[in-house]
């Protein structure tokens, strides 16, 4: 089922199938038996999120399934950038993907990303193209998760307070804001 990113801190009213707090948790990720192995699917917003993705892969999805409506982006940058996030998605779990809009870009990306197929913000038709195969082994994002970014985030973290501890003890007292500031004399 479909989550909005934003519902929780939004203030505007709820307008058309946009509705606040229209959205409920699905039980576990969809997969789909198909010809050439499982199908993952990510329903509209659901793309945004890498670990939904990672889920997918790591309960034997061979290929991902992006169905969304991306009607209200219409006229802005927005289908272009939630087909950027299934760029990522692909990357990541080193799975193709298959984008199908009813309004947006559909598209069909390899699992390094590149974008095999596609059609343009509101053009009607069919792509007929081989679903390029999966990555023979798991990405490090599969097998791992976050690790990398959450330990990037605490060397970030530590290298911050390694800097303020110093910058303190080697200015013992002296601050910037205590120099006198220029004044010019006319």
């Amino acid at each position: 089922s479909e989550t909005h990113p934003i519902d929780r801190w939004r203030s505007r009213p709820a307008r058309g199938d946009d509705h606040l707090f229209g959205y409920i948790a699905g039980a576990r990720p969809g997969l789909f038996d198909w010809s050439d192995g499982r199908l993952g699917v990510l329903i509209c917003f659901e793309a945004i999120y890498p670990s939904l993705s990672r889920d997918l892969a790591l309960q034997g999805a061979t290929a991902i399934v992006n169905l969304s409506n991306d009607g209200w982006y219409r006229g802005s940058g927005g289908p272009e950038q939630h087909l950027g996030q299934v760029v990522f998605r692909a990357i990541e779990t080193g799975l193709p993907l298959i984008r199908s809009t009813t309004t947006g870009i559909s598209a069909v990306i390899s699992p390094s990303g590149e974008v095999v197929a596609r059609l343009e913000e509101g053009e009607r038709g069919v792509l007929r193209v081989s679903v390029p195969a999966p990555r023979r082994e798991p990405t490090l994002y599969v097998r791992h998760g976050d690790v990398h970014a959450k330990g990037s985030a605490l060397l970030l973290c530590v290298t911050a307070a390694f800097a303020l501890v110093r910058s303190r003890r080697e200015g013992a007292g002296e601050s910037w804001l205590e120099e006198p500031l220029a004044t010019s004399s006319r």
